[in-house]
């Protein structure tokens, strides 16, 4: 395995002899999801050329793929606060992670934890000073919002997508003088990786940023959305390091390789 040197090691039967670990593996597989996302966000913005302001596939894929991370981003954010939301009663009463919590993580650290299950409770309206307060850029108000019917109805549960696709497209095409909205256009190959309707992509966005009501393109909201997760990604980091250190790790050079 590379970067042997940082890897730990903890015995599973430690994890077994808890009452109740349950939570802190289910922080784990969000973290790692977040993880994959930023990661995936990161090599996608080092693939290829900058994207351009003229009509070709290389930029309709770039786009296309921006919304893709983009809706991804979203419904990462509506199943974390789902998470919160529901198990809010369990999260309350484990005594190792709330131990966690106020003694092992930081002021602001323990903020912007507290803030994220203040938001799972009331997904409906964010306030700004609390996420000024957190260190969040306030305007990501705009799209959090977004992050329910994102998820629902445009990314994992496709059967809403027809009507909303539906106003998209027209938003997008209806009377439209721009040059990538004059025609539709689209990219067919066997090659899946190049296959493409660039059409839907930008029905997408527009049906996006008329639901955020976003003065700019939806484009604005990815940066903010990855920054967010990735910020609470390090909260999260912090207790499942701490979680780790309970447990206490072997020692490396007395197991097997």
């Amino acid at each position: 395995m590379d970067n042997y040197d940082k890897l730990k090691i903890i015995d599973p039967v430690k994890f077994m002899s808890g009452d109740d670990y349950g939570l802190f593996l289910a922080l784990a597989l969000i973290s790692n999801d977040l993880g994959d996302l930023i990661h995936l966000q990161g090599l996608h913005s080092q693939d290829g050329e900058r994207l351009e302001n003229y009509i070709s596939a290389e930029n309709g894929r770039k786009s296309g793929r921006n919304i893709y991370i983009l809706r991804l981003a979203f419904s990462h954010l509506y199943n974390i606060l789902e998470f919160f939301d529901i198990r809010a009663g369990d999260i309350e009463k484990d005594l190792l992670l709330n131990k966690i919590i106020d003694k092992d993580i930081l002021e602001n650290e323990k903020i912007f934890w507290n803030l994220v299950i203040k938001l799972s409770q009331n997904k409906e309206s964010f306030g700004k000073k609390e996420l000024s307060i957190a260190g969040i850029n306030p305007e990501l108000v705009k799209v959090m919002n977004l992050a329910k019917i994102a998820r629902n109805e445009v990314t994992f549960h496709y059967h809403g997508a027809a009507k909303n696709l539906k106003k998209g497209f027209e938003l997008a095409f209806k009377n439209s003088k721009q040059s990538n909205t004059k025609y539709a256009y689209v990219t067919e190959t066997e090659n899946v990786t190049e296959d493409r309707r660039y059409y839907i992509d930008i029905a997408l966005q527009k049906f996006l940023e008329e639901k955020a009501d976003l003065s700019k393109d939806v484009f604005v909201a990815e940066s903010l959305m990855i920054e967010f997760l990735a910020a609470f990604n390090k909260v999260i980091y912090k207790i499942l390091s701490k979680f780790h250190e309970t447990l206490g790790f072997e020692n490396s050079s007395e197991i097997e390789k």
